[in-house]
């Protein structure tokens, strides 16, 4: 991935352009009972800005239930468990920008666990993307 400001392409896929910077990922983790609602979130560090390149939302269990991506309280994304089998990919094609102390922040409701020895829901989303100043 070429995080210099210049966009990159290798048909069908173009990795899109970003300011120079350190590349970050983090995953994000939610373990909720059925019926319940669970979030978690990663905060842009003070005086940097994350540019959004990737994400890959993970359903190891099978879990069935509604999962939400936001950027503080508002809604990027909203994938239904249920058509999610493994991992999926959802590489940016313009990056998605936060600001210093902005959050991605996933959310999950449960609906049905998918693994019969599983005690809760366990979805994940690995966001990754470029910190500058």
């Amino acid at each position: 991935r070429d995080v210099t400001g210049v966009q990159t392409c290798a048909l069908p896929i173009c990795t899109p352009a970003v300011a120079a910077g350190e590349p970050v990922a983090s995953r994000l983790a939610v373990t909720a009972a059925v019926g319940e609602t669970a979030s978690t979130r990663y905060t842009v560090p003070d005086d940097m800005v994350l540019h959004l390149t990737d994400l890959i939302v993970q359903n190891p269990q099978l879990d069935v239930g509604t999962l939400v991506v936001m950027r503080n309280a508002e809604v990027l994304l909203t994938y239904n468990l249920a058509n999610v089998f493994s991992d999926v990919a959802a590489p940016l094609t313009t990056p998605l920008r936060f600001e210093s102390g902005d959050r991605v922040e996933v959310s999950f409701t449960c609906a049905g666990i998918g693994v019969a020895d599983a005690e809760t829901c366990a979805p994940a989303v690995l966001v990754s993307g470029v910190l500058t100043d």
